[in-house]
């Protein structure tokens, strides 16, 4: 039996929450898992991609290919140095300091 039917089962109960049957949850549960694997799949796939095209273009900005233009500028930007911040004035950083409650969804 897949683990969340038998956990349901173990717990006594028939359906989940929202009205669905057991076995409903337990499919939902694998399509995600799979979904999720193949997304990552194609993800990796992307990232190869992109890196052989990269290191195509060396220090090139811009090159067309079929009618695609294909663009790899540099960007300058900002960013706050968070943690240098807080080890160099604490107590500033603790007056900023909000606290927020969030729910992450995870499936493992």
């Amino acid at each position: 039996m897949p683990i969340a039917p038998l956990f349901f089962h173990i717990l006594g109960y028939t359906k989940h929450e929202r009205g669905g049957n057991v076995h409903e949850l337990s499919k939902k549960v694998a399509d995600y898992k799979s979904l999720k694997t193949s997304i990552q799949d194609l993800t990796q796939k992307m990232t190869d991609i992109e890196n052989e095209i990269k290191a195509h273009m060396g220090d090139q900005e811009e090159l067309s290919v079929d009618g695609t233009t294909v663009r790899w500028k540099r960007i300058l930007q900002n960013r706050f140095d968070t943690g240098e911040f807080r080890r160099q004035h604490t107590a500033l950083y603790e007056q900023f300091l909000t606290q927020s409650e969030i729910r992450r969804f995870t499936i493992t």
